[in-house]
């Protein structure tokens, strides 16, 4: 039964990929990777080491090529920078989380957090 979840996974995955993606630039330092990715974005409640809360709008890059991105980078890391068109964000990790996860349980695509850049960097 896994295997049948996981292969509809798969599918779904590819799917998205041709249908709802595009392509974006993720780079860390002078390497830089042409990838397909969905874009998304989320709003997290953050609490800083004084107890006030922000809400924080973040976006998020699921890129459903893993293996082709860890075959490049091994996983995201904060300060890498994800350029989709004109735009740059650059990857985050919130408080207490880590600046990406798995976007399924089959580990077939990663969803990485991110900030948008202002125009002065």
């Amino acid at each position: 039964m896994s295997d049948l979840i996981s292969s509809a996974v798969q599918f779904v995955m590819q799917h998205a990929a041709s249908s709802l993606s595009r392509t974006v630039t993720y780079s860390r330092g002078s390497t830089e990777l042409e990838i397909s990715a969905v874009i998304g974005q989320a709003d997290y409640e953050i609490e800083d080491e004084t107890g006030v809360r922000t809400v924080a709008t973040i976006v998020d890059f699921v890129i459903t090529d893993a293996a082709a991105f860890a075959a490049a980078f091994h996983e995201p890391a904060a300060g890498d920078q994800v350029t989709d068109g004109d735009v740059v964000y650059e990857v985050l990790a919130l408080p207490g989380m880590p600046a990406w996860r798995w976007a399924t349980r089959y580990r077939r695509a990663i969803r990485v957090h991110t900030k948008e850049l202002s125009d002065d960097g």
